[in-house]
């Protein structure tokens, strides 16, 4: 049985004019829009917020202290620094090429997301709340230690990575060393890779970080 063709549709064929038309109402319409706009209301500086929520933050309540205090401090001084600093610049005439305008408005930008990523972190934070006598390493806890090597006592508070400051043994939770003690008890061996070899601590008490 013979194949019967399948009918070939024709295509419209654009109508140019038309087509003009439709632009020009389309140009139209965006220069009305862009022209209503005052381009100096325009900020045109480069914001970046943080990508997402931050995971949870185990804090101190000496961490959350210094937390706050940099959010007032942005909020209440900073901001308004800047914002006057900008007010002042843009006082001056022409901002196209005012260094001081532009300058002032990167330093905007930066503080803004500073206090966005603050506020995260300060909505994701944990305090860890540690009892006195549970001899559990944690956040919060102060820990007494026997390097087994040295045959010498060591004495570490152990923080968040917001406090940690290994110069006076203040020592990040997520740290090698850190995370080597999470968790143990009193009475437990802990080994801690270090690039001079494997060392070997005892764990002799464990307190609460007053």
């Amino acid at each position: 049985m013979a194949k019967v063709p399948a009918k070939k549709t024709k295509k419209k064929a654009s109508d140019p004019q038309k087509d003009e038309s439709t632009l020009e109402k389309e140009l139209s319409a965006f220069e009305e829009m862009t022209d209503s706009l005052d381009i100096d209301e325009i900020d045109t500086t480069t914001f970046e917020p943080p990508a997402g929520p931050h995971e949870k933050i185990i804090l101190t309540k000496r961490g959350l202290e210094i937390l706050n205090n940099e959010l007032t401090e942005l909020k209440s001084v900073k901001r308004v620094e800047i914002s006057d600093r900008i007010r002042q610049a843009r006082s001056l005439g022409d901002i196209s090429e005012n260094s001081e305008y532009e300058e002032a408005k990167r330093e905007q930008g930066i503080i803004e997301n500073r206090i966005v990523e603050l506020e995260q972190m300060l909505q994701s934070a944990v305090i860890d709340e540690v009892e006195f006598n549970d001899f559990v390493v944690r956040v919060g806890t102060k820990v007494i230690l026997e390097n087994l090597d040295l045959k010498k006592q060591e004495e570490y508070r152990i923080v968040s990575t917001l406090e940690a400051d290994p110069l006076v043994n203040m020592i990040s939770n997520l740290s090698p060393f850190g995370s080597a003690m999470i968790n143990r008890k009193k009475g437990e061996v802990i080994r801690v890779m270090s690039p001079a070899g494997c060392k070997r601590y005892r764990i002799l008490d464990v307190k609460k970080d007053s």
